[in-house]
């Protein structure tokens, strides 16, 4: 019995076969896999999401307290918009004077989630130099895990639309963009990165000693 399981690369088709009772070499630890049919398709494009723009700012020296702040500036602003203050001093003051302490602890919980997303994408978004770091790294964490965060996010803001009455870029579906960044990217980089060690177990993808030397790569 075969099993084909098709992902999406960027604009091409990988197709995995997991087979039973069959006798397929597949060899993923170098630049090239030999494919079902006999052919050997070139490796050289790595596999899964890239997000120059992102990984190029979260790479940046201290990306994760500047991402902290960010997260501390926009959950404060958010608050103070929904407040319903004008733009007179005494109402702003009025505001900050009686709800200074939630308004701190709310934006320092969203700063630790900035912290947290910088940090963990640091970690995480890697290039896979053998058989088993592709599969956790470009397939598990590039490509089911960003796959699963961009879901989160639109699921999370969809959720708090409804919450403003179906209201666009009301308070809590921006409350909830927020989360589902600060928030919900580290945890889906982390599932996807779960998912792609339990699959390389499945698959029996091995380590190897002589390509896995120190930290996997960052992306070019």
């Amino acid at each position: 019995m075969v099993w084909l399981l098709r992902l999406p690369v960027r604009c091409n088709i990988v197709e995995f076969v997991l087979c039973c009772g069959t006798d397929l070499h597949t060899t993923i630890g170098s630049a090239r896999v030999l494919a079902p049919s006999g052919v050997e398709m070139n490796r050289s494009n790595r596999q899964g999401f890239s997000a120059g723009p992102i990984d190029r700012f979260m790479r940046l020296p201290h990306a994760d307290f500047i991402l902290a702040a960010i997260a501390f500036s926009l959950c404060s602003a958010m608050i103070l918009n929904s407040s319903g203050i004008h733009v007179n001093g005494s109402d702003f003051r009025h505001v900050i004077s009686t709800r200074w302490k939630f308004i701190v602890i709310f934006s320092l919980i969203f700063a630790v989630g900035g912290w947290w997303t910088a940090r963990t994408w640091r970690h995480l978004w890697r290039c896979g130099r053998s058989a088993w770091e592709r599969l956790v790294y470009d397939f598990g964490v590039r490509l089911f895990g960003f796959s699963t965060a961009i879901s989160i996010i639109v699921i999370v803001s969809w959720l708090g639309s409804t919450a403003d009455s179906g209201t666009l870029f009301g308070p809590m579906m921006i409350l909830g963009a927020l989360a589902g960044v600060f928030f919900g990217v580290p945890v889906a980089l982390h599932l996807g990165y779960f998912w792609g060690s339990i699959f390389a177990a499945i698959v029996n993808a091995e380590h190897d000693s002589k390509l896995e030397i120190g930290e996997p790569p960052h992306l070019p």
